[in-house]
């Protein structure tokens, strides 16, 4: 069986937390969008839509498989994801 790499959940503090992304934090990914200068430096689209939404997110997992880095979701202790840092 071959390893699978996983992205860890780190708690920073405690009121946050860095974890995997998740489809459901496409709304943050919307939001970020929004912005003039977030869609220049990173790859959150420029023109949202839920698809690229979803590829944004599913880019952030490709990092960890493709053995390039840690993407993690800056996530407030409830959940809800609030901005992204890597490794």
């Amino acid at each position: 069986m071959e390893d699978q790499i996983v992205v860890p959940e780190l708690p920073v503090g405690e009121s946050y937390l860095l974890r995997p992304w998740r489809l459901d934090d496409v709304v943050v990914v919307e939001e970020a969008s929004t912005d003039a200068y977030i869609p220049l430096i990173t790859t959150v689209p420029s023109r949202y839509s839920e698809e690229e939404g979803k590829a944004f997110v599913r880019r952030q997992w490709s990092r960890t498989t493709d053995g390039v880095g840690y993407s993690f979701a800056i996530a407030e202790a409830g959940g809800r994801a609030v901005g992204q840092i890597g490794l």
